[in-house]
């Protein structure tokens, strides 16, 4: 796994948790 592929997955994976906390209050 190349770092720009790691960074990619780590902005994916934050702004799911910010939709999460939106939407639900809680992060998953």
């Amino acid at each position: 796994m190349q770092v720009a592929d790691l960074d990619y997955i780590l902005s994916l994976v934050a702004a799911q948790a910010v939709i999460a906390e939106n939407s639900i209050g809680l992060p998953l």
